[in-house]
């Protein structure tokens, strides 16, 4: 895996979709396949309360748990939605301190 510039770095991108209903969160590597997939009907959080901010970061903390074991140089994060847990799921990856080097938001206009 190498980023745009050829260099020996390696890239992981973290996806968050953040829907009124569900919190989805995967890692891929910088060519898109995807290495690790979680959300919040994974983590054990059923109806109504899959949506809430506290099951985003329960999510966002088994992600960070899973790359706490992987060697990984930069991470990308983009953030897609409205719902609840964009702002919890951010917050836990920060609280990580994991090697963050961008953060985009890719939630598309109406």
């Amino acid at each position: 895996m190498k980023t745009l510039n050829d260099s020996n770095s390696v890239v992981m991108v973290i996806n968050i979709n953040a829907t009124y209903n569900n919190t989805i969160i995967n890692v891929t590597d910088f060519k898109g396949n995807v290495t690790f997939i979680s959300s919040a009907g994974m983590v054990g959080f059923k109806g109504a309360r899959r949506s809430s901010s506290f099951a985003a970061g329960a999510v966002a903390q088994k992600i960070c748990t899973y790359l706490k074991q992987i060697k990984f140089d930069e991470i990308i994060v983009k953030i897609k939605g409205l719902g609840n847990g964009r702002e919890s799921a951010m917050r836990t990856l920060i609280k990580y301190k994991l090697p963050i080097k961008t953060i985009l938001d890719v939630t598309p206009r109406p």
